[in-house]
């Protein structure tokens, strides 16, 4: 949209923003259908709801590269890093890569709480992925 020729209403409508709001409630909608399923806790999408909605800052992401790259900040009072998920075609199926970058050498424990961090999720993401019929 132009912003000057725009109402503040529809501007608000069309926003990243908003944009990204939706796309959160399709994932939670995902989400319930999993935990109808049997394939995640039950609850999974209200602690997700809860810890997510109306904190999506759209200004964080820095990244969009439709259906392959998605790239935001991580930021937390002692961390301002960049995270990166890729998705790659594979003979077998799909590659989720993921890096997060910018820790500054001072940063070891840091380094090492999202190393075992991301390794835990990782794991808990191929146990959920096996559960899919």
């Amino acid at each position: 949209m132009i912003q000057r020729y725009s109402r503040p209403d529809f501007a608000a409508l069309w926003s990243d923003g908003a944009r990204y709001e939706l796309w959160l409630e399709v994932e939670l909608a995902a989400c319930r259908a999993m935990e109808a399923e049997g394939l995640v806790p039950a609850g999974t999408a209200d602690q997700v709801a809860g810890a997510v909605r109306g904190r999506l800052d759209a200004a964080r992401i820095l990244e969009i590269e439709a259906r392959t790259r998605i790239s935001y900040t991580w930021s937390v009072p002692f961390l301002d890093t960049v995270v990166t998920f890729t998705l790659a075609p594979t003979p077998s199926g799909t590659r989720l890569s993921l890096v997060q970058s910018g820790f500054k050498a001072s940063q070891k424990q840091e380094f090492g709480g999202a190393r075992y961090g991301w390794k835990m999720m990782g794991e808990k993401l191929v146990d959920l992925l096996a559960r899919i019929p």
